[in-house]
């Protein structure tokens, strides 16, 4: 693997980085979906008794200084519940604007590796044949052995395959983490809609 690495000449280098990078993007945004996965039904019964027991803007107050974001957002939710139905939408979006772009941090990078992968291996491929190709035409009055021309070539493909397997797989993780992200925005939002719908119906003090 590391002689693969050597011979695929200074373009691994740049593909060694897209790697790296993607991997420690995905790990990143596992963790943080994984600790900011959608509130359980626990949470969402603290969060209904809190709003009971010290009434809307206690709670709110309460639930928005938490460390996990689908509970911060059941506090915009419970600030904004006492709003007619059109000024409501558009508070939550409003506060929500600075929380949801968390769940896509680096997901730009990662599209970025996904096309720069492949145009990186294509071009340590380009290079490896016109190296290939210059030396080849320096020694015309030499017979070329056919296996060295060979060897050659699939040396310089090295890069191309090594841009198409960073790519392929990035994109696959990408997608996967795309779902994540959809999947909890769906049901937070149903949530947000439960939470407020439960203020509206039980008169929650101020």
């Amino acid at each position: 693997m590391i002689d693969l690495f050597f011979r695929g000449g200074l373009v691994m280098y740049p593909l060694a980085f897209c790697s790296v990078l993607a991997v420690y993007i995905l790990v990143e945004r596992l963790l943080f979906l994984f600790f900011n996965r959608v509130p359980g039904q626990s949470s969402i019964d603290q969060a209904r008794s809190l709003l009971l027991s010290t009434g809307r803007h206690r709670a709110a107050n309460d639930l928005q200084n938490n460390a996990r974001l689908g509970v911060r957002l059941l506090g915009v939710a419970i600030r904004s519940s006492h709003l007619p139905h059109n000024e409501l939408n558009d508070d939550i979006k409003s506060a929500t604007h600075f929380e949801l772009p968390k769940l896509d941090k680096n997901m730009n990078a990662l599209a970025t590796i996904i096309t720069a992968a492949p145009l990186l291996g294509l071009l340590g491929t380009v290079l490896g044949l016109m190296n290939l190709f210059g030396v080849l035409g320096g020694s015309v009055n030499s017979v070329v052995n056919p296996l060295a021309l060979l060897g050659g070539i699939s040396e310089a493909l090295i890069t191309t395959v090594t841009g198409l397997a960073i790519a392929l797989a990035t994109m696959l993780f990408n997608q996967f983490l795309l779902s994540r992200i959809d999947a909890f925005v769906f049901n937070v939002e149903k949530q947000m809609l439960d939470i407020v719908n439960f203020c509206k119906q039980n008169e929650v003090r101020e």
